[in-house]
């Protein structure tokens, strides 16, 4: 719904300032520890997303490398370069990035060479 109204923007924006502000103190404890918060391919669109992303962890203290970013797998296969772009300029800043859902659309290891995510996950049923 937040995607078809058009306020994924604004709500993803503080779903991440609160997520960071909110475990910061547990974040803190351990260098080890660590954040994950899902992100809407929609928010992707927005040029600026990255760099809203770094604004966020640096106003609550987090370390970047202590956030994970989820996304589903059609992110890392837009063809739009300025996605590409946002994304190295996270994985630069030490942010970490997770593909969700990975096979449940239509992604495949060999198309995923071009991005370097942290890790991978599958919520589709196992096969006996």
């Amino acid at each position: 719904m937040a995607e078809q109204s058009g306020l994924i923007r604004e709500i993803g924006d503080e779903v991440m300032r609160r997520a960071c502000a909110e475990i910061r103190p547990w974040l803190a404890g351990d260098a080890a520890y660590s954040v994950a918060v899902n992100v809407s391919g929609l928010q992707f669109q927005n040029r600026d997303f990255a760099t809203d992303v770094l604004a966020i962890v640096a106003s609550t203290g987090v370390d970047p490398r202590q956030l994970m970013l989820e996304l589903t797998e059609s992110v890392f296969f837009e063809s739009d370069s300025d996605v590409l772009r946002q994304l190295r300029q996270l994985r630069e800043a030490g942010v970490r990035i997770a593909m969700d859902d990975f096979g449940t659309g239509y992604a495949s290891l060999g198309g995923s060479r071009s991005c370097r995510w942290t890790r991978s996950r599958s919520t589709a049923p196992s096969w006996p």
